[in-house]
């Protein structure tokens, strides 16, 4: 039988394809590894980590809380954009509840300038909505009632969703504006 790290291998740090990577990383793996297997994994995380190419590593390392990899994602940072910055200032958060993480990631769903000219906008922030649901805060609910209006039905849908997410994990959640 393979060992919960291999699974891990397999499974998150060795997943190329589309179907392998639709549904997003599969955190449930990092919860059953030992500690040794933990901390095994978390050194791989931050050797994957980078601030354009996958997100994977960063989600990972913020589930785990990993205060090792804390001084690489704030260095990281710095050169990330769109949807890998807000990735980033999430796990940071996650690790050091450092509240401007939040402004991050809310300065992150306002569109550029440039975002006509790229085209894969609507996918970024969708992205990004997702991160702004990790918050579960006043601000970031805010932000997200503003998105469900936006024009772009997948924006708005999915800002109706990460809402619907945060009132089911959070029972004081005011939910009449929606």
């Amino acid at each position: 039988m393979d060992s919960n790290y291999q699974k891990f291998a397999d499974g998150f740090l060795n997943a190329y394809s589309w179907p392998e990577r639709k549904e997003g990383p599969p955190i449930e793996l990092l919860d059953v590894l030992d500690a040794d297997e933990r901390s095994r994994a978390e050194d791989v995380l931050i050797a994957r980590l980078s601030s354009w190419r996958d997100d994977w590593p960063i989600i990972g390392l913020g589930h785990l809380r990993s205060k090792k990899s804390l001084p690489f994602l704030k260095k990281i940072l710095r050169n990330a954009r769109g949807s890998m910055k807000a990735h980033i200032a999430t796990a940071i958060w996650k690790i050091s509840s450092d509240p401007k993480m939040l402004d991050v990631v809310i300065r992150c769903s306002y569109p550029s300038i440039f975002s006509r000219l790229y085209p894969f906008k609507t996918f970024s922030q969708i992205d990004i909505i997702y991160c702004l649901a990790e918050f579960n805060n006043a601000r970031a609910v805010n932000r997200l009632k503003e998105l469900q209006n936006d024009t772009d039905y997948l924006v708005s849908y999915n800002a109706k969703r990460a809402l619907n997410q945060i009132k089911a994990s959070n029972s004081n959640f005011d939910n009449t504006e929606m």
